[in-house]
């Protein structure tokens, strides 16, 4: 008889909530050690991230500067969730998305939810 827990979290690395549930993980994880198995199944939330941005910006401005303004936004809010989640959210250098890269599908390789 298998007496282990499987927790399968479905995740995209634009979703924020991903990384406020990680404390959450770690104490299951220290508190049950290997009675739980996690695993993590990838997700597309952002097929195109022109579908997001400001279509005034983008109809005015075109595709970079539309891109630009909507990943200072995005930023404000993942350091929002920081101060939910108690956990550094680190925005220099932010390279999500470019005129080039404009899913977060290819961000999307397998990991092990609890190996920093």
């Amino acid at each position: 008889m298998n007496d282990k827990l499987f927790i399968t979290t479905f995740t995209d690395p634009m979703m924020g909530l991903s990384y406020e549930s990680m404390p959450t993980f770690r104490k299951l994880e220290t508190h049950f050690g290997d009675k739980i198995v996690f695993n993590t199944k990838m997700a597309g939330l952002v097929k195109n991230v022109y579908d997001l941005v400001d279509y005034n910006d983008l109809k005015l401005y075109g595709k970079k500067v539309a891109l630009n303004k909507y990943k200072a936004k995005l930023a404000e809010i993942y350091l929002q969730e920081e101060r939910i989640a108690h956990l550094p959210i680190i925005m220099n250098n932010f390279r999500l998305f470019d005129e080039e890269h404009t899913s977060s599908l290819p961000l999307n390789r397998p990991i092990r939810l609890l190996n920093y």
